[in-house]
């Protein structure tokens, strides 16, 4: 099947001011129009570029169900973090921007002891997290980057790691709002969350969403490292992955190999430990981590600085030596430290990536894993971003999760921007071959794609057929406006219009 060509190019990223209320009035974004008319905006890592004829920033519900009445063709956005043409909107369509939908309604405590949250798609996991802080109330997992839109971290089954709590966004949603294509605003029913929650944007527009939360909690980082190939593969023994897996409320495996030394190949284990009665008094003397931190401008600017260097060093042997010192700076374990929950699940830095991630049947992990690497020294290719693994535990809360059906994890390959070519755009050939060699063996291997990443593959073989038709009868029913080129290539869409 083809590859999808996206264009890159470099451009500024802005990003937008957290807000909780609403503002009054309706508000079309007319920009200079460029010499052919279009409205660009660019992703998060300022790579895919999106073309839209008109721009809106609706500031209400009744605004945007204006929007959507008179659009012909419409695609809707929040922080924009994905990786692939999702985001593009059909010919002579419209876009609309999501973030000032960013309402975050107070919690309700249920007779039964459970508390759920209504907010509008717009505000961001940042924004949310902290809010519910503030009210001594936190989501059980969240994903690593904190400027993704609830909205948008919802239809891509954005999801977090770990065995032991729900991991994917999604899940934790009870009610949901949408406006469908002919501008009816309604309220989701029960029995068709599953197949709302992960929505890929495409079965109507999203304007609210309630979440389930639970009390504040603290956690402790408790961090190691597995050093040598043999030793890392006996620790990916199914039986032996989820014993340690599960010893964390969440994990992230940060895999660096080395190629040409494999007993110096290394996983580090960046785990979090819930602070219970139990363990409490071991952690009371541990600094803490009481704001957002770890994404520092100058944490940010020094990765931006080191990645550009290496990219400019090549791939003679000052570039891998500088690459490999970036992997290992990247994937050194961390300082035990305590926090709140929403303070504790984030990385190093947002530096502009190219990002692919599979989640393969748990009990494949070890294969995958092997089979890769053995790639890996076949294309001789070290990548100058570590790779990773996160774990989620199955669900039959989602119709189109990666996780839906059983447990799985998710293996993801990264490079930056920054070893593209600078004037065509290309990725490294080192990366594509890798890359192209990753999505072949995670797929044989029953893999999902990340929604919102990048991936060349149409997942179709590996949902049940009675999901990806499910969700085709759905889209024509309520949210064909939202159609569009990727849609109809990668997404369960295209059944509805009877092509295969």
């Amino acid at each position: 099947m083809a590859r999808m060509k996206v264009h890159y190019s470099f451009r500024p990223t802005q990003q937008a001011a957290p807000a909780l209320q609403a503002a009054p009035a309706l508000q079309v974004v007319a920009p200079r129009p460029s010499p052919t008319g279009q409205v660009d905006r660019y992703n998060w890592n300022n790579e895919v570029r999106i073309r839209s004829v008109r721009s809106y920033e609706p500031t209400s519900i009744a605004e945007l169900v204006a929007i959507v009445k008179h659009e012909p063709a419409i695609r809707v956005g929040g922080s924009l973090h994905s990786f692939n043409d999702s985001l593009q909107t059909a010919p002579g369509g419209a876009f609309v921007d999501m973030r000032k939908l960013n309402r975050i309604d107070e919690p309700v405590r249920h007779a039964d002891g459970s508390v759920t949250v209504r907010l509008q798609a717009g505000a961001t996991v940042e924004q949310t997290a902290t809010f519910l802080a503030e009210r001594g109330l936190a989501f059980e997992n969240l994903p690593t980057s904190e400027h993704i839109t609830i909205g948008g971290a919802i239809a891509n089954g954005v999801h977090g790691s770990g065995l032991t709590s729900p991991t994917v966004l999604a899940e934790l949603v009870v009610g949901m709002r949408i406006i469908t294509s002919d501008g009816e605003e309604k309220e989701v029913a029960a029995a068709d969350l599953p197949l709302y929650r992960v929505n890929l944007g495409l079965l109507g527009v999203v304007s609210s969403i309630e979440l389930r939360v639970v009390p504040d909690f603290d956690l402790v980082t408790k961090d190691d490292t597995i050093t040598g190939e043999s030793e890392i593969v006996a620790a990916l023994a199914p039986e032996r992955l989820r014993r340690e897996v599960s010893s964390f409320q969440s994990v992230l495996y940060v895999i660096n190999p080395n190629l040409a030394d494999p007993d110096q190949s290394a996983v580090t284990r960046w785990g979090l430990v819930k602070v219970t009665d139990e363990n409490r008094a071991e952690v009371a003397d541990l600094p803490r981590r009481d704001t957002y931190t770890t994404r520092s401008a100058l944490t940010r600017f020094t990765y931006l600085q080191a990645y550009k260097a290496a990219a400019a060093a090549g791939s003679g042997w000052l570039g891998r030596s500088l690459m490999s010192t970036i992997r290992e700076r990247t994937a050194s374990q961390h300082e035990p430290t305590v926090g709140r929950s929403a303070l504790m699940y984030h990385m190093w830095g947002d530096v502009p990536v190219h990002d692919v991630s599979y989640a393969v049947p748990f009990d494949k992990a070890q294969t995958a894993y092997v089979r890769f690497m053995a790639k890996l020294r076949e294309l001789d290719y070290e990548s100058p971003v570590p790779m990773s693994m996160r774990f989620l535990r199955g669900s039959d809360a989602t119709v189109m999760g990666v996780n839906s059906g059983g447990d799985v994890v998710s293996f993801e390959l990264l490079t930056s921007t920054f070893f593209d070519d600078r004037y065509s755009g290309d990725v490294d050939e080192g990366f594509r071959a890798a890359r192209d060699a990753f999505e072949e063996i995670m797929h044989e291997l029953g893999g999902r794609p990340h929604w919102g990443k990048e991936f060349s593959r149409n997942p179709r073989s590996n949902y049940p057929e009675q999901s990806w038709l499910r969700f085709a009868l759905e889209h024509a029913k309520v949210g064909a406006k939202l159609t569009n080129p990727w849609s109809k290539l990668m997404a369960p869409v295209h059944l509805a219009g009877g092509t295969s």
